[in-house]
């Protein structure tokens, strides 16, 4: 029956979905919050809609969820029992034989087989299309790193750049052309295909039949998985990383019960410690996790070897990194947020600004606050090309900050931060929300048309250093595969297509998580959403929204929803499929 704390839980959910919804309209649209007030009543008539639809979805969640969970009368029959209503028995029996009869078809020791075996075509066919492989993203940097032209430094992870100098090392030593590129894309398939195996076994120990078969067919029908697997950037190592630790804490508590808490304690300490090598800002999300877990009182062997991987990852960065003579990551890194929202408070209030710019994301004459020539002066010595400024691309401001001049007055900047702040506050929220509207806003388009990034990069780095020219060994397939990396494809902007595309998808599974968990009071939900959580969040003080920071949401999206919507309702038959598969 349904209770009054679950309806007012559910309408706060909706009304806060509907707000998020509302808001990432119009800031998707002008760049700014002031449509709210500007047209109140268009604002307050799609909350009251968007209210009663999210009330609905949640409703519809909830149905399911609960329907997948399984009744008593279900579990009662599953290990042995006998329900009293001989109807019922009746008609939950013929539910659960259906259930059965589903469970010993994904659950056969062939359909794994069949699954992996389909992706390693698929994914071969993919690679063979772009050979030798992608050659894309940062890894012309690190390539000057390993030959000298630049000095070390962790900008990007210096794990990753020890990982391709093997690789590249490789060919200096044996002189065969490309065989770095070829052997770095094929180890790194199969470390996802690997992983990919692990998620689906995973999901298979759930007791989740149907989730099982979804997931199987996930990992085969997203050509953008293959894809993103064979490009030479630090995000398929680090999202395969992440994917084993996330397994690993899920199972804390079973390998708890089983003895085999030391061997998980490590395993987290390993793979904790392994991530933040390959992503820095993976530290803050597992300080970000801790905390929730002191919080919900989680398991201290699990809270403990999370801080032991965070005291290591910050010792190898702080320490180990400066003596062997490896340079910190430049400290703009760490502002794309605070550099933007100046650059916005300095370019809708510019006069000339608003002269050139054709997307009116300036102010109208009137209600401009321009920068005291003082404040403009300093702001240029911090950040000499303003003028650059993209509404949704920290990139081209952050690039060509003055790391120097800040390292030597930081305070300086920060008091600048502050009184250009007080006195341009909406400037500042505006900059904050449409940086990353895309990740929240559920309707934006996956190819941003003001930061103007591609969804996934294929069409590679061209440097003297390592030149490198696509063989097209499937020239007849490259139109398809490249159109899916371009997103230029109408089958990927249908309604629900979209969604297993959309780099806003993240963020509805994590808000659907912590309603869910909320809901139902499940503690062990927090296991798997702390770390995705905090991940997400770094996500939102960053340059910019690009599939490649979601990616390891999605290689991991059935461990994501199968760990946080819930497990096996039954012990016994967990216990079983132990022995099973």
């Amino acid at each position: 029956m349904e209770t009054k704390s679950g309806i007012v839980l559910r309408s706060i959910f909706a009304i806060l979905a509907s707000f998020i919804f509302g808001v990432g309209r119009v800031v998707y649209a002008d760049n700014s919050i002031a449509g709210m007030w500007q047209k109140p009543g268009e604002f307050l008539l799609i909350f009251a809609c968007t209210g009663i639809l999210f009330y609905l979805v949640l409703l519809v969640v909830e149905l399911v969820l609960d329907r997948e969970g399984g009744s008593d009368a279900e579990s009662q029959m599953l290990s042995g029992g006998r329900p009293e209503d001989e109807v019922e028995k009746a008609e939950e029996n013929v539910s659960v034989e259906k259930k059965c009869l589903l469970r010993d078809f994904v659950y056969d020791k062939w359909f794994a087989s069949i699954v992996m075996l389909t992706l390693v075509v698929l994914y071969a066919i993919c690679y063979l299309t772009y050979f030798p492989g992608i050659f894309g993203y940062d890894i012309d940097q690190q390539t000057w790193q390993i030959t000298g032209s630049v000095p070390w430094n962790n900008h990007h992870p210096v794990l990753h750049t020890l990982i391709w100098k093997a690789f590249y090392d490789l060919e200096k030593a044996t002189g065969v052309r490309y065989i770095a590129l070829v052997s770095y894309s094929v180890v790194q398939m199969a470390v996802v295909l690997f992983t990919t195996w692990g998620v689906l076994r995973f999901v298979q120990k759930q007791n989740r039949p149907i989730l099982t078969l979804l997931a199987s067919l996930y990992y085969i029908c997203m050509p953008t998985l293959a894809i993103f697997s064979m490009i030479t950037t630090k995000d398929v190592y680090f999202a395969c990383v992440l994917t084993w630790l996330m397994i690993t804490i899920f199972s804390f508590p079973y390998a708890e019960k089983h003895e085999a808490v030391k061997i998980a304690s490590g395993g987290i300490i390993a793979l904790a410690y392994l991530a933040c090598m390959l992503r820095n800002n993976m530290v803050y999300a597992l300080v970000f996790a801790i905390v929730l877990y002191l919080l919900t009182k989680q398991y201290k062997r699990l809270i403990t070897g999370l801080v032991i991987a965070v005291v290591l990852a910050m010792t190898t960065m702080n320490l180990l990194y400066p003596a062997l003579g490896i340079a910190p990551s430049e400290t703009h890194e760490a502002l794309s947020v605070p550099i933007q929202q100046i650059g916005r408070a300095f370019y809708v209030n510019d006069a000339d600004m608003a002269a050139r710019d054709a997307k009116q994301t300036t102010l109208v004459e009137g209600e401009r606050n321009p920068l005291t020539p003082e404040q403009e002066a300093v702001v240029r010595e911090y950040i000499p090309d303003i003028e650059l400024y993209n509404p949704r691309n920290a990139d081209k401001l952050k690039t060509f900050f003055n790391d120097e001049r800040y390292q030597q007055n930081k305070g300086e900047f920060w008091k600048l931060y502050l009184e250009i702040g007080l006195s341009h506050p909406m400037e500042y929220v505006d900059a904050f929300l449409t940086l990353h509207v895309n990740y929240w806003y559920i309707l934006a388009e996956p190819v941003d048309p003001i930061s103007k990034r591609v969804y996934i990069e294929t069409g590679g780095i061209y440097m003297p250093e390592y030149p490198v020219e696509k063989a097209l060994l499937l020239p007849n397939l490259f139109s398809f595969y490249k159109n899916i990396a371009d997103f230029n494809t109408e089958n990927m902007v249908r309604p629900v297509i979209h969604l297993l595309f959309a780099i806003s998808t993240p963020f509805v599974v994590l808000f659907l998580i912590v309603y869910d968990v909320i809901r139902r009071k499940r503690k062990e939900g927090v296991l798997i959403l702390a770390p995705y959580l905090g991940l997400y969040l770094t996500y939102l003080l960053g340059p910019l929204s690009n599939f490649r920071y979601v990616y390891p949401f999605f290689l991991a999206m059935p461990l994501l929803i199968t760990a946080g919507f819930g497990t096996a309702e039954n012990v016994n038959e967990r216990n079983a499929l132990e022995q099973q598969i």
